[in-house]
């Protein structure tokens, strides 16, 4: 026996480890062996920090991996809302928008029957014509703008 050396299940009670584990630590060259089944004791107690820093150092790297990828993983979903957000619309704009729409076509069906000419018979009938295709545009307006407030088919 030399002196400074221990016997690897001495190493273990010291450590509070078990055998298996200082041999483990042997093999990973953490603790150095001197004679068969001895260890020199401040290798066993140096080796043994190292490995238990290195194992911290380890886990860190895993939690800031892990933090890495939740916080990716988290910016990648605020992109995708802000993008959708960008797609969306209030549904009050979506109702002015397709009132201004209605308007317009309206209008320029309104002046159909002053462009089209022939005799006055004929501008009330064409005038009549456009205020039936006006009221039917209204009520489907009213339809589509209910569905999409109860969130009904189209």
């Amino acid at each position: 026996m030399s002196a400074g050396t221990i016997s690897i299940p001495q190493a273990a009670r010291l450590l509070a480890v078990t055998p298996a584990r200082v041999r483990q630590l042997i093999a990973e060259g953490y603790i150095e062996r001197t004679d068969r089944g001895r260890v020199l004791l401040v290798s066993a107690v140096q080796g043994y920090l190292r490995s238990w820093h290195a194992s911290q150092t380890r886990a860190e790297d895993r939690h800031a991996d892990g933090t890495r990828v939740r916080n990716a993983r988290a910016d990648e979903i605020e992109l995708r809302v802000a993008a959708e957000r960008e797609r969306l619309m209030e549904r009050a704009d979506a109702d002015a928008s397709m009132q201004i729409v209605v308007d317009i076509t309206k209008a320029e069906l309104a002046s159909l029957p002053r462009r089209i000419g022939g005799t006055t018979a004929d501008r009330r009938r064409a005038k009549e014509l456009v205020e039936a295709v006006g009221r039917t545009i209204d009520i489907s307006l009213a339809r589509q703008t209910e569905n999409l407030r109860t969130g009904r088919e189209f």
